[in-house]
């Protein structure tokens, strides 16, 4: 007979698998039918609503409190309701709402998209692909910087988008899983350094940025094993993710990032416009070799790798873990 602790294991790792194989196989949800997609609508309305009664750090504390709570409860009383039907309806209750905290398939499909445009040179069209996947201005930007943007997104997106939410559900459950998305919704959509949301913002800014703290590092990792495999050399993806990492203006951000710039042997970072402000960012990694479209289909592989790579790592030790504890 499992024991309390061996079943709860034994439930997540199911649940993270079983939510991956959706991923893989239908992507994210149709808007409509998108949980991130209500959530991100109950955040404007009640950004709206707190900026007007107090646009500083309280209103801003009120509305990462309020939003994650209410994410969190709504969630645990969906997979309770549904454990009462069966042990099989917690499991697939579960699995859907791991199922729509991740975005692999989404995050790759875009950019290979973005690569088929480049490569056709359909330089506007890429633009606007671009445009949907990171925060920055895409108009004007050329075939070189349209590459390095989307290489960027896919190394920050696999640690937010994939790993960091995985974690989160193998460590705590689906309920953690989906804590962290609603944290990590309230960051991009008011986690901005601009005259707005600099007070107002704050709270869910740093929230996001403790959340993230041990996912991005793990990818990095991930990314480092993932480029080793595949005939890289992890040493040098070690060695400027320890030299170039801390130079981003985010505490995480530059840790995917400067994996990724490693293991492809190309240098990110550079000039980018915010709203139509240039906002210079470090550079990371050496330029052995130019950006070109070629490298999105690199990124996306090691991505794909690291993500198995971090699941596979994850369920032996979770085994491990069980059988010593038994």
């Amino acid at each position: 007979m499992f024991s309390a602790s061996k079943t709860g294991h034994s439930e997540r790792l199911v649940m993270a698998a079983m939510a991956v194989a959706l991923d893989m196989a239908f992507g994210d949800p149709p808007d409509e039918l998108h949980p991130v997609k209500w959530l991100g609508r109950l955040i404007a309305r009640l950004e709206r609503a707190l900026y007007l009664a107090d646009s500083g750090f309280a209103g801003g504390v009120v509305l990462a409190s309020v939003t994650v709570s209410a994410a969190t409860a709504a969630s645990a009383l969906f997979l309770r309701a549904s454990g009462r039907v069966s042990t099989t309806g917690r499991v697939l209750a579960g699995s859907i709402l791991i199922y729509n905290t991740i975005s692999l398939r989404q995050l790759t499909g875009r950019a290979l998209e973005i690569q088929r445009q480049l490569e056709e040179t359909r330089i506007p069209d890429a633009r606007n692909g671009v445009k949907a996947i990171v925060g920055r201005d895409s108009d004007g930007l050329d075939c070189g910087e349209l590459a390095r943007a989307t290489v960027e997104s896919v190394a920050e997106n696999l640690s937010d988008g994939v790993i960091a939410p995985l974690l989160y559900a193998l460590a705590g459950g689906p309920v953690c899983a989906a804590a962290y998305r609603t944290a990590n919704t309230l960051d991009s959509m008011v986690g901005y350094r601009d005259a707005r949301y600099m007070r107002f913002g704050w709270a869910s800014a740093k929230l996001d940025d403790f959340l993230n703290l041990a996912p991005a590092r793990i990818t990095a990792f991930a990314l480092a094993a993932a480029s080793w495999l595949r005939g890289g050399d992890p040493a040098r993806v070690a060695r400027v993710v320890y030299r170039d990492a801390r130079l981003h203006d985010s505490p995480n951000a530059g840790w995917p990032e400067a994996a990724m710039a490693g293991a492809l042997g190309v240098r990110l970072g550079g000039t980018n416009r915010y709203r139509g402000v240039p906002v210079v960012c470090e550079y990371m990694g050496d330029a052995l070799k130019p950006i070109e479209p070629e490298c999105i289909t690199e990124a996306i592989a090691l991505a794909r790798l690291a993500c198995l790579l971090f699941v596979c790592v994850f369920t032996l030790l979770s085994i491990l873990t069980v059988r010593r504890r038994t």
